[in-house]
């Protein structure tokens, strides 16, 4: 048994592309609850087809996680609601630089 205690990361970086250590603090959380209320917020606004596209968007970041392909057809519907899907952009902007997507 060791007598030496360890309190923290430990953190091995290797490669040419390291970049180094991915933090999640808490604060993603808030961004994907706030992308998740903005999106089912503009399902009341939206056509049929673009309802099932926050639907499904929404059930995979559920699934897996935000991605860029998720992110992207949420930005699409966003964009085609006009001034009432802003806050849904502002959330996908949010939640992409959070987790350092495109």
């Amino acid at each position: 048994m060791s007598d030496k205690i360890h309190i923290g990361d430990i953190i091995k970086i290797k490669g040419n592309y390291a970049t180094g250590k991915v933090v999640n603090n808490g604060q993603s959380g808030s961004e994907l609850q706030y992308l998740i209320g903005t999106a089912q917020a503009l399902r009341d606004h939206v056509s049929p087809a673009e309802r099932q596209e926050i639907d499904e968007s929404l059930e995979e970041i559920d699934q897996g996680g935000p991605g860029t392909s998720n992110l992207i057809r949420l930005r699409q519907v966003a964009t085609a609601a006009g001034e009432v899907g802003v806050p849904l952009l502002t959330a996908i902007s949010l939640v992409a630089q959070m987790f350092g997507i495109g």
